[in-house]
């Protein structure tokens, strides 16, 4: 076990010497990293990537591990794109969407829309060597809300629903989920067509993508020609410990964690005094290593003027009857 979970073990008074306790200890692990992630942009959170639009719609679906959008813009014209509220399409008419606006549409399991009703199938590319469940929320002919559960035996690869899944109307597939972290991702097709419509990581419980939609679908306008990419800067989706064997984001930052177990660990407990100066240190970690990050810090050099800038005009020559020169 590396020394961050060490120092776990000595925060919450508890040993892993069985599999039990060291599921315990990252799970105090995760609930202390998750917090300190949620509430800093640590450093290797923020990433920048270009992402393609669909162009007759108007639309992108993220992957996964996109979470918080902080900032768009389009790829060729360097246009910042805005976040637009979606309420006030629906307060005013006529409204559409304005330019160089993008509004995010919802949370989806889906990587893209399901083209036809049927069966899905739920695929792995290597056996587990222990049993899993995926879960199916969504709606089928016969039902808005079903829930069906597909369980994985060790050696199953691959494996279709008994039901028959419908698309958008007004729902479709709202919740793609499996019961723990395994070693690959699920790759979720249709069944009559093989298109994949989603990915449940492995590293992660259920699929979620982030929707948004750049123009209004029927829109006169249309982006720059040729200009069909976004360039996005966002927080990558929280990734849990699955191991003892992991590493925490940033070394800078390993006080910060266990500080932060600390302070879950004496709330729990009742020691809320001691609670209260361990939420001071990990805050104050945090916000020394965010402040000081070199993305975080714009430099700039200022220069003292020419003083030769624009001397005709500051101090013009005026010739004089004499013939001297007066300034």
């Amino acid at each position: 076990m590396n020394s961050l979970f060490e120092q776990i073990v000595e925060s919450v008074g508890t040993l892993p010497d069985s599999t039990d306790k060291e599921a315990q200890i990252l799970a105090w692990a995760n609930r202390a990293a998750r917090m300190l992630y949620d509430g800093f942009d640590l450093p290797g959170s923020v990433f920048e990537q270009f992402f393609c639009v669909d162009m007759t719609q108007h639309v992108v679906t993220f992957p996964w591990y996109v979470g918080a959008i902080r900032g768009m813009r389009l790829n060729k014209s360097s246009r910042q794109l805005l976040l637009q509220d979606m309420r006030p399409r629906y307060a005013t008419s006529p409204w559409t969407q304005p330019y160089l606006k993008y509004r995010q549409l919802s949370p989806t399991p889906l990587l893209r829309p399901l083209t036809q009703s049927g069966t899905l199938t739920f695929s792995i590319p290597v056996a587990e060597t222990e049993p899993f469940n995926v879960i199916i929320i969504g709606q089928t002919p016969n039902a808005d809300k079903v829930t069906e559960i597909i369980t994985f035996n060790v050696g199953d690869t691959s494996k279709v629903s008994t039901n028959q899944w419908t698309q958008e109307a007004p729902f479709g597939i709202t919740a793609l989920k499996k019961d723990k972290i395994i070693s690959s991702n699920v790759t979720v097709t249709q069944t009559a067509d093989a298109l994949n419509v989603a990915v449940i990581p492995n590293a992660q419980t259920e699929a979620a993508n982030l929707r948004v939609q750049i123009l209004d679908w029927n829109s006169t306008a249309s982006l720059i020609p040729s200009d069909d990419c976004v360039e996005v800067l966002y927080k990558k989706r929280f990734q849990a410990f699955t191991s003892v064997d992991d590493s925490w984001i940033d070394d800078r930052l390993e006080q910060a964690l266990v500080y932060a177990v600390k302070y879950l660990y004496q709330v729990q407990t009742g020691e809320l005094e001691q609670a209260a100066a361990s939420q001071a240190i990990y805050m104050k970690v945090c916000r020394d290593v965010t402040t000081n990050m070199e993305s975080g810090q714009e430099l700039r050099i200022t220069m003292d003027e020419n003083p030769l800038k624009d001397a005709a005009v500051r101090f013009p020559q005026y010739r004089t009857g004499s013939g001297y020169d007066c300034y």
